[in-house]
């Protein structure tokens, strides 16, 4: 995380993103960077040494608050908010937030599978199609409260 720059990608294996590590974007890839926010920089004492590792919930409104910017900022009007990919952030997760006192979260871009997961893919987003067009048998979730096509691929 202390590497990572805006515009790098990053692959990892499986679902472990914590051995997330720098890839060429052509290659296969989880992650494309936008921006690397150091949350020490904060205001307030909620992201200072000894402070307790952020909620799922806080880490969502960081996303919202601080990726949505950056992402718009590093894409500007190469980025379609309706297509395929979306904004995420990626932190080094509990334990390095508690032993080692990183505060660093990477904002960027991925493309989601079942579950959330992140699924790969190749190229740069602001060179490839972002519209929501599949591959032939690709199959599509639906939301079981709205009915409506998650427009995420499913097994």
């Amino acid at each position: 995380f202390n590497h990572v720059k805006r515009g790098d990608c990053m692959n990892w294996p499986g679902r472990n993103p914590d051995a997330a590590h720098i890839v060429d974007c052509k290659d296969s890839h989880r992650f494309e960077v936008a921006q690397s926010v150091d949350i020490r920089t904060f205001p307030g004492s909620e992201y200072g040494p000894g402070a307790p590792p952020p909620t799922v919930d806080r880490i969502k409104q960081i996303r919202q608050e601080q990726c949505t910017p950056s992402v718009r900022g590093y894409l500007g009007p190469k980025y379609d908010p309706n297509g395929k990919y979306t904004i995420g952030l990626l932190w080094s997760g509990e334990k390095a937030w508690k032993q080692s006192g990183e505060r660093r979260m990477l904002c960027g871009l991925q493309l989601l599978g079942p579950g959330d997961s992140q699924l790969e893919s190749a190229g740069k987003v602001s060179d490839v199609d972002q519209s929501k067009v599949w591959a032939a048998g690709t199959c599509l979730g639906i939301d079981a409260a709205t009915n409506q096509p998650t427009d995420v691929p499913v097994d």
